[in-house]
């Protein structure tokens, strides 16, 4: 598997190609993706050719915005499936990067553990230190694609999306469970005095 290849070749074309009105789900949101399944793979012992698989999935998971806004991961999968064999990749292999890719669809079902890693990462910003601040470019794409909610309306969602939300993989539920409580909390609404 040509990792660095396929690596290069799909950044370089999100970079160029993916729609301007995605403060979210940009290229810095694919990257921060690979990082973040990095880093949940080898907590979870996730080593050698399954590692690649999982980084390669997280390059692609979010590539069907490349076509369209909504129900995006079916081309995303796609895209992986017509693109990988040039870089080396099996169809088994592929078939497992078109798992994790499809996975990552709300409400996420991952139903092996690289899916689980792969959703997790796809989401790992719901505990991090700048959620805020990932959450606003969030809602600033949902105006831009016609759904403007009010500061009410926002909250209710993020109240709504958090208090179901479950990471999938031990390390993620124990790096980000704290911090996904302390959001939750923040988001209640409040009795006038």
């Amino acid at each position: 598997m040509d990792y660095e290849g396929v690596e290069k070749h799909l950044l370089a074309r999100l970079g160029k190609e993916l729609p301007g009105a995605l403060p979210y789900h940009g290229l810095h949101h694919t990257l921060a993706v690979v990082e973040a399944a990095e880093r949940i793979a080898r907590d979870e012992g996730v080593t050698g050719e399954e590692l690649t698989l999982v980084k390669t999935a997280a390059l692609f998971h979010d590539s069907g915005f490349l076509f369209r806004y909504a129900d995006n991961e079916e081309l995303g999968a796609r895209l992986a499936a017509e693109l990988l064999p040039a870089f080396g990749y099996s169809p088994e292999q592929i078939g497992v990067v078109e798992g994790m890719v499809a996975a990552t669809r709300l409400p996420q079902r991952p139903a092996t553990r690289l899916e689980a890693i792969v959703c997790d990462a796809d989401l790992d910003y719901l505990g991090s230190d700048d959620y805020h601040a990932v959450a606003a470019t969030f809602r600033q794409e949902l105006a831009a694609h016609g759904r403007e909610l009010s500061d009410d309306a926002w909250a209710a969602l993020q109240r709504e999306f958090l208090g179901r939300h479950r990471f999938h993989t031990a390390s993620s539920r124990r790096r980000n469970a704290a911090k996904l409580a302390a959001r939750l909390e923040e988001l209640e609404p409040r009795s006038p005095a």
